[in-house]
């Protein structure tokens, strides 16, 4: 797989996340072991394609969001931190989004 393949089967992994966990009352606490329950797919690198591409022992030195934006190991530009620190679905949901548009801005 590219890096281009890789780029969209995440975009296309964090919408189908996002639609099913805006459906999730906002309230409840964020889980990545419910969603993965629900819809097979979490927020970690096992679910992330440019991670199965791109990951070097979690350097990512490869990787073009890292290059963008940063490691998703550290708070920062990156936005992958935040979804993971997300305590509620209405925190997750804001900070996916964003990440979302960080995924979407590597196809331009």
């Amino acid at each position: 797989m590219t890096k281009k393949q890789a780029i969209w089967k995440s975009i296309l992994h964090w919408r189908r996340m996002i639609k099913w966990a805006e459906k999730q009352p906002k309230k409840n606490r964020a889980n990545h072991q419910y969603m993965y329950g629900e819809i097979g797919e979490w927020w970690d690198s096992l679910s992330c394609d440019l991670c199965k591409v791109c990951d070097d022992h979690g350097d990512c030195p490869e990787c073009p969001l890292s290059i963008k934006y940063g490691s998703c190991k550290y708070p920062g530009k990156n936005m992958y931190r935040s979804v993971v620190l997300s305590l509620t679905w209405e925190e997750w949901l804001k900070n996916a989004r964003r990440m979302l548009r960080q995924l979407e801005s590597l196809r331009k």
